[in-house]
């Protein structure tokens, strides 16, 4: 009986060690949450997927009440990806951030790009003066992967959208947000005042 009792007990602690395990992975599987209009989750686990592989992008936003100044720093990103002809899959990575509504010149920022990184270190801080009103303003925040080629486009590695109404959002806290492959139209219908995207 002493050794019936043993192998049970291993049973049961090798059973409780792997169910411990499929909830570590299950855990780590979950997409991030992001925040503002961003949060807008999808049922679909491809797309989820998919989502995940886009990369994350870490942001810091803060507004200076007293100056109406707007200060959008672009600290950096991670899981950023491509794909080469010749198999590389890091991309050459940039970022561009609009105020919105309006696609002005005047409302659009861009980081330097990087060589060849999954994970750019920009830390570049853009600023947006005389910004009196931010309760039907947004923040688009896109990732792109650089091409010298002058005949070929940039590449779009994915967006987020953040709600500048939101105090959540700008209160000056690093924060990291899953870059999407966003749908404009929708996005456009869902948020007051929409975007005047091209």
């Amino acid at each position: 009986m002493v050794n019936g009792t043993m192998n049970q007990t291993a049973t049961t602690t090798i059973d409780i060690i792997m169910l411990r395990e499929n909830q570590h992975n299950k855990t780590q599987q979950q997409p991030r949450p992001s925040h503002g209009a961003a949060a807008a989750t999808r049922g679909n686990n491809s797309d989820q997927q998919q989502q995940h592989q886009m990369g994350e992008v870490q942001l810091q936003v803060c507004y200076d009440y007293k100056a109406a100044i707007l200060y959008v720093t672009v600290i950096r990103a991670r899981g950023l990806y491509t794909v080469r002809d010749d198999g590389e899959t890091r991309p050459d990575p940039f970022v561009k951030v609009y105020l919105l509504p309006g696609r002005s010149v005047e409302n659009q920022r861009r980081t330097r790009y990087f060589t060849q990184t999954s994970s750019p270190d920009w830390n570049q801080t853009m600023v947006y003066p005389s910004l009196q009103e931010l309760s039907k303003r947004h923040l688009e925040v896109t990732a792109w992967n650089y091409h010298t080629d002058k005949d070929k486009p940039n590449e779009f590695l994915g967006e987020v959208v953040l709600d500048l109404s939101d105090k959540n959002v700008i209160d000056e806290e690093p924060r990291w947000y899953q870059l999407q492959e966003l749908d404009r139209e929708d996005m456009s219908a869902q948020l007051p005042g929409g975007f005047g995207f091209l």
